[in-house]
């Protein structure tokens, strides 16, 4: 570690040290003149990661920081258009763009592997920051504003933001989340939501709105983040040309600790369900410790080991007692929260009653306390520190980048004024943890002093309410009928002009000048070849074994893929099931709680599911398979294989309880999955109206899915628990024979030959039988559906085939639907329309697209907008710069980072859909050769699209009713009830 006085650019370093856990060199500097602090973490990564955070502790729960994380991106000096972030978003190779609200702090991330786009988005972010336009119609766009437009109009709230909080308040985890935080923090900043209360965000005024922005958004009280292999002279060049602005200032915006309070604390809230719906076993509850800071190393990952310990996989002791009780459906298993001063831990359960949580209090306890008194299992505790360290050093988070996970990971102690590297540094904390787990009692102490002795303790039961929406739909009409009422004339007429003259700004386009300041990438920097990924297929293994050869320090990723086309068709609904419960069923030998230690001490894990997807150039073709994947170091991989052979050869399937319980669990997941994914709930039904894998989907994966898992959990309960045990046994003697397994690796030679000479220890416990593919038939569903939810917002969906309207897939689509997703209907869903979200997509080998509405607060509006579709491609007039973008874009989609275990799946997903490299190659040649008229070639598919595509909505049931004849049906979604139309 170097410490010294060097001044660079105005940044005085203040430390330089090696971090040897993730490759890196630290350089810690802060900005003389402005008082900014800045970390960069240098290495060789060629994905560089930006990062600028302000602390933002709310005063109320208005979602100002919210409301201001939306709008310093919608415009500043040096970019004087609408939303320089949408402008991005159309032609850039990032890799990651984004801002995120926490409880006490707003990130501005972005990163890209192109050293120009990086330094674009730098520029463009920082420009936000500092200097947004910040402009009252942007207030009014992304926070709230009266929706009228006329005199005659009842008022109305919209805002993107608001909308996007009616939606998340619609969840009832997020109504028990903030609950939950009010009465585990009543005098913090943690007790406020910081998203926004959607009943109190019309309370915040344009002037606190911009107040707030001008106590914060300062360098003083700023945290500067770069990350990989970047000019670092050149980078801090850069923001020098913005924090020398600045001068040093004290900002008020240290987060103080929440008092402990003296005794524990029992509170009661409520949400809403559908009229109609049964309340019984529809009840939240959860207890909840507030813990310690983060900003200690030792205690930080300690905290992190026992939470695995006590509820981190279904076997762990809490979790498992909770789940035994039967005292509810599943476990609320929310864990650890460590990304706030006062981290706490909670778990409870869902599914459950009211009068059940005091026994629920008693089962925790007791728990608890006999984990004290008798010690926790050795296996328990050596399975969840393996578990903690193999993901430490495997360093693998999937599709986000390295640098932005590091970083956020930084701010958990640097935001309260500690070493922001201590939680990156774990090897030496590693170490001390294990050496005081061999001295003694570890985690039993830890146990007694922050759960048992500590009276800092919340339980909250959330409780259904079927009247509860319609009561808040009416105190909103009366409370906005009165503020209406109490407006003179002139008032009232003041409210229209102002929503017009937003409707004419939101209309307007940006000016040329304003547009050419956006900065742009050339074409050129697009690489033309796609990366052929390694993928062999070892003709002369038994079973088939496919090798793609990637760098991945020493694991072995293995997928052991069962095909289950000779499956019966009425067996279907049940495969997502048998994948999960043969892993966390227990074997005939071995208890699941014990198979789950042998996973967690000698594994990355192990997992059952189910995928399935088309077949390219056959619309019939289904593939599917029932797969277990799991990661393991070279020398474990015999060690995996041998547990899954005892997996699939010894399933318990006797275990009639154990089988109870998952199934409970499962229809509880899905269940509330509905609320917060209605969109993709939506997307599978609209899919199953126009092909037979979108039926395969929606019986597997979607609402029938549910319907499915309700019904079969009543069977269950009322003594048909033997017959879903012969439908258990027969998946099994039909799937996981000989003939039907391939098993794929990722890794290099030395995990192919391990895999190699481990293989026959599952292949030898399979039975040699043969099965013949099954022919299914679905039965037709009728489309143009109304699903109501308990819920003040839509999801909105159309969809259609592209193969039923004469067309084939090309790259050039691609390009279209980068166009509609990042223009078009950015424009008219979100910005005009205020709903979060809305996107285009469509699947290149079944076929099938749609236009979909997130958190919307429209409906047959925005169904007029996806049928004006057609109409705004044969009007597109874009020139080869907006053009080129647009290709850019669409490549940056197409060449997102990818993991090497990434590229391993992709590949044998490949393998499996019939995909070659050289169709890859096609289709990334047609994106980059797209011209105009391709682009508008699709108005004709998009005029079949309007006449003949289907609508399915997850929605309020106000408004669902309201546009009653645009649906042939209308079900409540938890009631299952049709009201034909």
């Amino acid at each position: 570690m170097t410490m010294n006085n060097q001044t660079r650019n105005g940044f005085r370093l203040v430390r330089q040290e090696a971090v040897v856990e993730i490759d890196s060199e630290a350089l810690r500097f802060q900005h003389q003149r402005s008082g900014a602090e800045l970390v960069i973490l240098t290495n060789e990564d060629d994905n560089k990661t930006f990062m600028v955070t302000f602390k933002t502790p709310p005063d109320d729960d208005t979602g100002v920081a919210h409301i201001l994380e939306h709008s310093v991106l919608n415009g500043s000096q040096k970019y004087p258009v609408k939303e320089p972030f949408a402008e991005l978003l159309k032609g850039s190779l990032y890799t990651f763009l984004n801002a995120m609200t926490y409880p006490d702090r707003t990130v501005y991330p972005v990163a890209s592997r192109n050293t120009q786009d990086f330094f674009n988005l730098m520029d463009v972010y920082l420009d936000a920051v500092f200097n947004p336009l910040l402009t009252k119609l942007t207030f009014r766009q992304e926070g709230w504003h009266h929706a009228i437009s006329s005199v005659d109009q009842p008022l109305e709230y919209s805002g993107v933001v608001y909308n996007e909080m009616l939606g998340s308040y619609s969840d009832p985890e997020t109504v028990l989340g903030e609950e939950l935080e009010k009465a585990l923090f009543p005098d913090s900043v943690y007790g406020r939501s910081s998203g926004g209360d959607p009943t109190c965000i019309p309370d915040l005024s344009y002037e606190g709105f911009v107040e707030f922005y001008r106590r914060f958004y300062h360098p003083s009280n700023c945290l500067i983040f770069l990350y990989g292999d970047l000019d670092q002279d050149a980078a801090l060049a850069h923001l020098a040309t913005y924090l020398d602005n600045y001068e040093k200032q004290d900002v008020a915006a240290s987060v103080t600790a929440q008092p402990r309070i003296a005794a524990p604390v029992s509170r009661q809230a409520h949400y809403p369900i559908s009229p109609g719906e049964d309340r019984s076993r529809k009840t939240y509850a959860v207890r909840s410790y507030l813990l310690d800071d983060p900003i200690d190393g030792d205690r930080y990952l300690a905290f992190t080991i026992l939470s695995q310990i006590l509820s981190g996989t279904p076997a762990s002791p809490l979790r498992k007692a909770l789940i035994d009780s039967h005292l509810g459906d599943d476990t609320l298993n929310y864990g650890l929260e460590n990304e706030i001063l006062d981290t706490y831990y909670t778990i409870g359960l869902k599914g459950t009653d009211a009068a059940s949580v005091p026994e629920m209090e008693n089962v925790i306890d007791a728990t608890l306390s006999e984990l004290v008194k008798n010690g926790i299992d050795p296996k328990t505790i050596k399975a969840s520190v393996n578990t903690v360290e193999f993901n430490l050093r495997e360093a693998n988070f999937g599709g986000y980048p390295k640098g932005l996970v590091y970083g956020l990971t930084m701010l958990n102690s640097w935001l309260y004024g500690a070493d922001p590297l201590i939680h990156l540094r774990y090897e030496t904390t590693l170490r001390e943890i294990k050496q005081r787990i061999a001295a003694g009692p570890f985690f039993e102490r830890m146990i007694d002093r922050y759960f048992i002795q500590n009276p800092h303790r919340v339980t909250l039961a959330l409780l259904p309410d079927p009247d509860l929406e319609h009561q808040r739909r009416e105190q909103l009409r009366v409370d906005l009928a009165a503020k209406k009422a109490s407006l003179a004339a002139e008032q009232v007429e003041s409210v229209v002009r102002d929503n017009q003259v937003l409707s004419d700004a939101q209309l307007a386009p940006d000016s040329a000048a304003a547009l050419a300041t956006i900065p742009k990438l050339p074409l050129s920097c697009v690489e033309p070849d796609e990366e052929k990924l390694s993928f062999e297929l070892i003709e002369s293994e038994r079973p088939s074994l496919s090798f793609s050869d990637q760098k991945t320090n020493g694991i072995g990723y293995i997928t052991f893929a069962f095909d289950v086309s000779s499956l019966d068709q009425a067996l279907l609904p049940y495969l997502p099931l048998f994948g999960n419960l043969l892993i966390q069923v227990g074997t005939q030998h071995r208890s699941y709680v014990e198979l789950i230690q042998e996973i967690g001490i000698h594994t990355g894990g192990l997992g059952g599911t189910y995928g399935v997807g088309s077949v390219k150039g056959d619309r019939q073709a289904i593939n599917s398979h029932l797969t277990f994947s799991g990661k393991a170091l070279t020398s474990k991989i015999p060690v995996l294989c041998k547990l899954l052979a005892e997996i699939l050869s010894e399933c318990d399937l006797e275990n009639e309880s154990r089988i109870r319980e998952l199934i409970f669990i499962a229809k509880s997941r899905l269940q509330s999955a509905i609320i917060p994914g209605g969109h993709r709930f939506a997307a599978r039904r609209l899919a199953a109206y126009h092909s037979r894998i979108g039926m395969y989907q929606e019986v597997t994966s979607g609402l029938s899915q549910y319907y499915c898992l309700e019904q079969l959990a009543d069977s269950v309960e009322n003594g048909g628990i033997d017959e879903f045990r012969t439908s258990l046994a027969a998946i099994r003697d039909t799937v996981l024979i000989r003939g039907n397994l391939h098993v794929h690796v990722t890794g290099s030679s030395h995990e192919l030959t391990a895999l190699q000479q481990a293989i026959p220890t599952v292949h030898d416990v399979l039975a040699d039988t043969e099965m013949l593919p099954q022919t299914y038939n679905f039965e037709p569903l009728r489309g143009n559906e109304g699903w109501m939810i308990p819920s003040k917002i839509q999801f909105v969906g159309k969809g259609a085939n592209i193969f039923d309207f004469g067309y084939e897939y090309d790259g050039h689509l691609e390009v279209v639907e980068t166009l509609l997703n990042r223009d078009y209907l950015w424009n008219k869903v979100r910005v005009q329309g205020n709903a979060y979200g809305c996107f285009f997509g469509v699947d290149a080998l079944s076929g099938n697209f749609c236009c979909l509405s997130y958190r919307d607060p429209k409906l047959a509006d925005t169904i007029q907008v996806f049928d004006q579709i057609p109409a705004y491609l044969e009007k597109l007039q874009i020139d080869n710069t907006e053009l080129e973008r647009l290709i850019i874009a669409t490549i940056g989609s197409l060449d997102a980072p990818r993991t090497p275990d990434q590229k391993g799946a992709i590949a044998f997903s490949r393998y499996l859909s019939q995909t070659r490299h050289a169709d890859v190659q096609k289709h990334r040649d047609e994106v980059i050769g797209c011209r105009l008229k391709d682009l508008r070639s699709y108005a004709g598919l998009f005029r079949k699209f309007v006449d003949s595509g289907h609508i399915c909505v997850v929605g309020s049931e106000e408004i669902i009713q309201r546009d009653r004849s645009i649906f042939s049906e209308i079900k409540h979604v938890f009631t299952n009830v049709q009201q034909e139309t």
